[in-house]
């Protein structure tokens, strides 16, 4: 098979190996995102046609140096090395030793570097300066045995859900980019900051957020409108359901205006056909829906109540 041919399978060889993946995972996820199957032989071929290394064409210092203190200036100050290390191949796009930035995180943040190894850490404040400063994206993986991908996203001020939805997968860039692109067109605002895990199916979420920001003059433009951070700290989306109060103390909308003339630019392919990610499930549920002439759900009720019929017509 020529990758080179196919510009599409190009550039999602060279994201995967600039996100620091396993030549393993990236061989995985060719197969599973583009159905796309060669072998380790054929894929270090291509890389090394595309003068991608593992090893050597380091980003110089003074760059990898001026990345980790703007890090520091924010919750990178909690970073370990490695988690450091991820931030700057995925966010940056630098090429870096891990242990280049070990020593430098001990010349630039000695103090983090002394708690980490007493154990002692400072617990973070949550702070929001209002609605849509920043939204938090995860997915919800717990019934994918099933065949049903969550994900979610919710206003990290107002516990607002953004949006929550059900489908075949949560692993396809292709998916969460349209659920941001749906969220957005419906409100007519874009968010202050985005914050996600650093798995690679919010890549393209994030490149359009940081496109539709590009313009702006505040501290966050551009790039610095969206964060990677691990999934266990991104508690607003992980807590969601959980119990808070309403209110708004001396708060401002902190969203951005966004015509959406600005988001057709951004075409939505390879969106996965169906709503479950096992289709003998999905055509299960289907002929029983047809059978015992039940009704698509329109609201949350009408969904549970489907939902219970379905379940007593299957006998579980």
């Amino acid at each position: 098979m020529n990758i080179s041919g196919d510009p599409n399978i190009a550039v999602a060889i060279r994201e995967y190996f600039d996100s620091g993946h396993t030549y393993e995972v990236i061989l995985d996820m060719l197969k599973c995102n583009h159905d796309i199957s060669i072998s380790m032989r054929t894929l270090k071929t291509h890389l090394k046609e595309s003068g991608l290394y593992r090893r050597g064409n380091y980003s110089p210092l003074p760059e990898v140096r001026c990345a980790i203190l703007s890090e520091l200036r924010g919750p990178g100050q909690l970073f370990g090395y490695r988690t450091m290390w991820q931030v700057l191949k995925q966010k940056h796009k630098l090429r870096v030793k891990r242990d280049v930035v070990m020593r430098l995180l001990r010349q630039l943040n000695p103090q983090g570097i002394a708690l980490r190894t007493r154990r002692r850490f400072t617990r973070r404040t949550y702070h929001s300066m209002g609605p849509n400063f920043i939204w938090h994206v995860d997915g919800y993986d717990k019934l994918k045995p099933f065949g049903l991908a969550l994900s979610g996203c919710i206003d990290g001020f107002s516990r607002r859900l953004m949006w929550l939805v059900c489908g075949a997968t949560n692993n396809n860039p292709a998916v969460i980019a349209h659920n941001y692109i749906n969220c957005v067109k419906s409100l007519g605002v874009i968010p202050m900051r985005l914050r996600t895990d650093f798995g690679t199916e919010n890549g393209t979420m994030a490149a359009i957020q940081c496109t539709l920001r590009h313009a702006h003059t505040d501290y966050y433009a551009g790039s610095s409108s969206h964060s990677y951070g691990s999934s266990t700290g991104n508690q607003r989306i992980e807590s969601w359901w959980s119990y808070f109060r309403r209110g708004r103390y001396g708060s401002r909308d902190c969203g951005f205006a966004v015509e959406e003339r600005e988001l057709d630019v951004f075409p939505e392919e390879g969106l996965p056909v169906g709503l479950c990610g096992d289709p003998n499930i999905e055509e299960y549920l289907q002929q029983a829906v047809q059978q015992n002439t039940l009704q698509q759900p329109q609201d949350w009720e009408s969904a549970t109540e489907l939902y219970l019929a379905l379940k007593d017509i299957a006998g579980f």
